[in-house]
């Protein structure tokens, strides 16, 4: 009963860690504050976008790994 109760916690953090990752968004994270810096993916770290992108050319979700992004 023990291992039953691990393993059922075990999949309620990795169902909790994909819904923040794919469905409720992630931080993405600024190389800096000039027009040239790039944007990154918090999880794969994959340059998604520039600072002086527009907001409807950013993409919403990573294209490498899928992880939706919160500018």
């Amino acid at each position: 009963m023990d291992s039953q109760n691990k393993e059922l916690e075990l999949a309620n953090a990795t169902i909790a860690k994909f819904t923040e990752q794919y469905v409720t968004g992630m931080n993405v994270n600024y190389q800096g504050d000039d027009a040239d810096d790039g944007i990154e993916c918090p999880v794969c770290k994959w340059e998604v976008a520039r600072n002086d992108d527009y907001e409807c050319v950013r993409p919403k979700h990573c294209p490498n790994c899928g992880t939706r992004l919160i500018y």
